[in-house]
């Protein structure tokens, strides 16, 4: 649930689509052609389009910038940090260039990097909400308490409409045994975007450890109706109603889990259940099944 914080820019615009003032006709040319490539997404033709900008005009820092994007966007994250390298070498105040060579560390897990690349994008603009989010979400996941809610209080204060801050603080209160806090926030980030099934599945799992299964059945069937691709959603429904005694809800449960994606989690899960209802040869199926998946992922 935590993926769509960092590295995952909902909240910006896909593209910082802007043409610096260039005196070379011909530049400028080129410039405007790499631009349209990245409008109509033909990355590869304004990667070629920008490396010849940056080759045959340097000083067009610009460039530098829009290559380390593309590349952030195609997920290769070291030609990115070494683009946008050069980009700070030129000028350590261009604030996107920090900010997204610090998504890129952070994705390469390098994670004190990182938060330095951040904290210097929010020391030039102190009114920056993503980086705050993504600051907020790093400090998290460094078990900086104190440091992640200042964050995302702060991207609250920023944009107190944002779903994503307050799901991003609630996730940290939740973490930290808030549990009062987390609900208030869990609560606001729904109320705000009732659809942010992340949101929901996460005040589900909370209300669960709270006791108070049939209010988080509730969340995790609202939460499936938006995105059945959530596991924790699925497995959690599945033994709720396991432990209700309902044995056969369970297994119609996870059954559907499993024709959405085959996952090991929900062969383990299904394996269990049949084993609990007397199918022997179902259960020995799914458990050998969720033994050969397990083994081809340590194997790849």
């Amino acid at each position: 649930m935590r993926e769509k914080l960092i590295g995952v820019e909902s909240f910006m615009s896909p593209y910082v689509l802007t043409c610096p003032d260039i005196a070379d006709s011909k530049a400028k040319t080129l410039f405007d052609l790499a631009l349209e490539h990245m409008s109509a997404e033909r990355l590869d033709l304004a990667l070629v389009c920008f490396g010849r900008i940056q080759k045959l005009y340097p000083f067009i820092s610009e460039a530098d910038y829009y290559l380390g994007y593309i590349y952030f966007l195609k997920s290769d994250y070291k030609s990115a940090i070494h683009e946008f390298n050069i980009r700070l070498a030129k000028s350590t105040d261009c604030v996107l260039s920090s900010y997204f060579r610090g998504l890129c560390r952070a994705e390469l897990g390098l994670h004190q990097e990182a938060l330095r690349d951040l904290s210097a994008a929010i020391e030039c603009d102190k009114g920056f909400f993503s980086a705050y989010l993504s600051r907020g979400e790093l400090r998290s996941e460094l078990l900086d308490f104190a440091g992640a809610v200042a964050d995302f209080s702060r991207a609250i204060e920023l944009d107190p409409d944002s779903s994503d801050a307050w799901y991003g603080r609630a996730l940290v209160y939740d973490d930290y045994n808030e549990c009062n806090l987390a609900l208030r926030d869990f609560d606001q980030s729904i109320r705000l975007e009732p659809r942010n099934a992340d949101a929901i599945c996460g005040r589900g799992l909370l209300l669960l450890r709270l006791g108070h299964d049939t209010f988080a059945l509730s969340d995790f069937d609202k939460c499936l109706d938006i995105d059945p691709s959530i596991i924790e959603a699925w497995l959690e429904k599945t033994r709720i109603l396991r432990g209700a005694g309902k044995y056969h809800d369970a297994l119609r449960c996870i059954n559907d889990a499993i024709k959405q994606e085959s996952l090991p989690e929900f062969l383990q899960e299904r394996a269990s259940l049949n084993l609990e209802l007397g199918n022997s040869d179902k259960a020995y199926s799914d458990f050998s099944r969720f033994v050969s998946a397990r083994l081809e992922e340590e194997n790849q």
